[in-house]
């Protein structure tokens, strides 16, 4: 078995805490049922006999002798000149007593035990006195030590509890870990300390956060690489293009060129934003004038969107990054709207761009924010888009630490796209 092995500690602490519950019923049992219902009385009759003695008078009056025998439940024997005085029939078995050397007898009183019973005995003056009680031990019920014993054994597992609890601490992190990496944050770097099991794990997980972000960043280093030398023979097609008589295919060259363009800005602008050194550029302004604008620059002549403003928000953003989100949100509802109406509504912590027309499967919705992925497998020249628009929405929502949520009824009842802003 390994050292500082967890199922090693495991068993240790399970072994202890069986033991310990063992010995907390046995511990219980001995001290509350085999000593202080008799031993705490018996005490307290040590104390009190020169109490009761005085009580009863000298000479001894048996009267007050048997009244307080009756009201304590004790048998009291009263020996002198001429008397012998039982407060009951119970003798006493003077030849079996045993003198009890943990309570060493004065020169007054002596204590005497037999089976379960204690007797104190008093020389008084001319009398002897003796004192025992008369309830039989054996018939109280043990429930005072059981409930010691259960108390006892609540204490031990909550110990126990703790102990476990401490030693898989390190779950608790590697949890917190885990659901970082889900959303794609490799920096937490998990104590490689506790049980050697979770030690060993600790260290997997690390390399394993390590080994991602180096191949997510060479990714990204890739990307950007191949997006900027892209620039270039898009620009010199752009010259190219311009260079040629007019034709409807030079048109169409122009638009494939000047799609290209917009995919490589659009490539780095989102791995600009999932750069950690990339800042917003934010100032306050009212998203109302900043949707009114974004209409005016791109969609002045289309009749089919509706504007419902509901609310004023002025909220602290990126103008121009957030012109784009706007764009991309209402083109794709133009594009896939199947010609009806487009609801654009503003409210105080939200903004919603809603379509009537093709809708979006349930399947496809978990993914529809992923970069290059198409609702519709075949790319057509009518519809556009490679997939990249949400994507970029996505990246520049989330730089806003704002929500974007998709929902569609499915196919043929339309779609919406709202958009939470941070409370």
């Amino acid at each position: 078995m390994r050292k500082h092995s967890l199922f090693a500690r495991l068993f240790l602490i399970f072994i202890g805490f069986v033991l310990l519950v063992v010995l907390s019923f046995s511990v219980s049992f001995w001290f509350f049922h085999e000593k202080p219902y008799q031993g705490v009385a018996q005490k307290n009759l040590t104390n009190y006999t020169d109490l009761l003695i005085e009580k009863i008078g000298t000479p001894p009056d048996l009267s007050m002798a048997q009244k307080i025998a009756d009201e304590n439940d004790l048998l009291i024997v009263i020996e002198g000149p001429g008397m012998l005085y039982r407060s009951s029939g119970q003798k006493i078995p003077k030849k079996k007593l045993e003198l009890m050397e943990k309570f060493p007898p004065s020169m007054r009183h002596k204590v005497y035990r037999h089976k379960k019973n204690f007797y104190i005995e008093v020389n008084h003056g001319w009398y002897r006195y003796t004192f025992t009680m008369i309830r039989d031990f054996k018939k109280i019920p043990p429930v005072f030590p059981i409930g010691i014993g259960v108390l006892m054994s609540f204490v031990w597992l909550l110990l126990s509890y703790q102990l476990v609890r401490r030693m898989f601490k390190s779950l608790d992190e590697i949890q917190k870990a885990a659901q970082e990496f889900a959303v794609g944050d490799f920096s937490r770097k998990l104590e490689e300390d506790g049980p050697q099991e979770l030690k060993d794990l600790s260290a997997s997980i690390n390399k394993m956060a390590n080994d991602i972000k180096e191949i997510l960043d060479s990714k990204q280093e890739l990307i950007i690489a191949v997006a900027h030398e892209l620039r270039t023979p898009i620009t010199r097609a752009k010259l190219g293009l311009e260079m040629l008589d007019d034709s409807s295919r030079k048109e169409e060259l122009k638009e494939d060129v000047q799609e290209m363009a917009t995919i490589v800005e659009d490539i780095l602008e989102a791995e600009r934003l999932k750069s950690n050194y990339t800042k917003l550029h934010k100032e306050d302004c009212f998203l109302e004038d900043l949707l009114n604008e974004t209409i005016r620059d791109y969609f002045s002549s289309e009749k089919r969107i509706k504007l419902h403003i509901e609310a004023h928000p002025e909220i602290s953003l990126d103008k121009n990054r957030y012109k784009i989100v706007i764009k991309n949100l209402i083109s794709n509802a133009l594009r896939y709207g199947s010609g009806k109406k487009v609801e654009v509504y503003l409210r105080q912590d939200s903004l919603c761009v809603r379509d009537y027309g093709e809708g979006i499967r349930s399947e496809d919705l978990p993914k529809i924010k992923d970069a290059f992925y198409r609702v519709e497998k075949s790319r057509t020249k009518n519809l556009g888009g490679i997939g990249l628009g949400l994507f970029l929405c996505g990246r520049i929502i989330e730089a806003h630490e704002h929500e974007l949520h998709v929902d569609s009824e499915g196919l043929g009842k339309g779609s919406s796209f709202e958009v939470r802003f941070k409370a």
